[in-house]
Parts: C-alpha cells; structure tokens; sequence
C-alpha cells in the first residue's frame, strides 16, 4: 500500500508541470495546433491572433511585446530581401520597416533571457509593444491541449494579413515582456515555445517580367510578315 501511494505521488510531481497553464500564451482564432512544431498555425491568410495572459496585480500594467518574424530565418543583406507585404492591425510592413536580430530590439545576443534559443533568429522581425491593463477577459484555458482551466485570462487581439507576403515565407510570432537590467532590455517572461504561433505562407507571387516591344518593334516585325509572305506569291507570278 505504501509503494502504490508513493508511485502516486511521484506521478503527480511529475504531471504538476505539464498542468500548470503559463503565464503568456497565443493562439490564433480558428487556427489548427501543429503538435510537430508545438505551434498554432492559421488557416487563411487573414486571422485575428489572441494575445493571453495569467493575470496577477504585479503582472498587468507592465509593458508585454509581440515579436513578428519572418519565416525561414534571412541573412542580414542591404537591401533587405524582397518579402512582399504584411499587415498588423491595418498597417502594412515591409522588410525595410523591419528590424534584423533577435528580439528583443537593442539587446545583444550575448544577453542572458533573449529569445535566441529559437531557430527562426536571426532574422527580420518587427516589435510591437502593447498592454493588458485594458484588455478584454476569456475563461482560462491551455492552448496547447485546449483544456479548461480554472480563472481568467486577459486577451489583446491582433489583426493579421499575410495576402502580400511572398508565398515562400511565414510570419513566427513570440509573445513576452521586457525588464531594465544592466544597461540593457532583456526578456523576463515569454510564452513557451509550445504556445506560440504562425501563419501559414504568405500568398503573393511577385508577376513575371514580360517584354513588351515598342512600336516601332511591333511594325517593324509586321512588315517583315508581309514581305515572307508576298514573296512566294511574287515568285509563283513570275
């Protein structure tokens, strides 16, 4: 009877982990969990992503940051690679709008609490700072399982279109906030990895380059045709 009760236990300290909802999540409306990736991935180029957070009275009038990055990762080039187009809440971005790094903006890789253990980085990415304190309230669940939890979360929606993104890239997105410490901004608190979120590919194909001829091209070209033609006619008289 003892060892059964202490495997439970043993059981719960090791399940209590996976149970407890995190302080920041994202998830995108309508959008499908990719288990592979641990990611939540939209299904239309245009989707509505929810921003969550646990709230507690020291969390909510902090600043909180939504990174957007540019997927797969591009290399630092002048100019910016050619991406194509995005919008956030009706503005429209572009490479040369976007930052080169890993987020946070303005702190150095070698920085302790940036986001670098993600893949994606370094890239082009845009930072976008927000906050809580005003924002609406959802029952409280985990985006990873879709289980219910007990409480509330707090909710920033984001609107997002990728129909002018190039079709070869996608946007990552990565929600945290930021504490002043040595000199530098540095990440305190992040959405894990499991619960972030993407887009899916961008949509635009950039139009092929099609020559047009000039006029004068184009009534050279016909009064060759009318000489081919006229001369087995002239041939066939004589």
């Amino acid at each position: 009877m003892l060892r059964r009760f202490r495997c439970l236990i043993f059981s719960l300290l090791l399940a209590s982990p996976a149970m407890a909802l995190p302080t920041l999540q994202l998830d995108i409306l309508g959008g499908t969990y990719d288990s592979v990736d641990q990611t939540t991935v939209a299904n239309s180029n245009a989707f509505t992503l929810r921003t969550l957070l646990k709230a507690t009275s020291t969390n909510l009038s902090v600043p909180y940051y939504l990174s957007v990055a540019i997927e797969p990762g591009l290399a630092l080039s002048n100019p910016a690679p050619d991406i194509g187009s995005f919008k956030v809440n009706g503005t429209t971005y572009t490479s040369s709008m976007l930052t080169w790094g890993t987020p946070p903006t303005n702190v150095p890789d070698s920085q302790t609490g940036n986001l670098s253990p993600h893949g994606i980085y370094p890239t082009y990415y845009l930072e976008l700072q927000f906050s809580f304190a005003n924002a609406g309230t959802v029952a409280a669940y985990n985006v990873q399982t879709d289980a219910s939890a007990s409480g509330s979360l707090r909710f920033v929606d984001f609107q997002v279109d990728v129909t002018g993104l190039r079709s070869a890239y996608n946007l990552h997105f990565d929600l945290y906030n930021e504490r002043f410490r040595q000199g530098d901004y540095s990440v305190d608190k992040f959405a894990p990895f499991s619960h972030d979120a993407a887009s899916g590919s961008g949509g635009y194909e950039p139009p092929i380059n099609v020559v047009v001829p000039d006029v004068g091209s184009v009534a050279a070209l016909v009064l060759l045709g009318t000489l081919l033609v006229a001369l087995p006619l002239r041939s066939r008289r004589q």
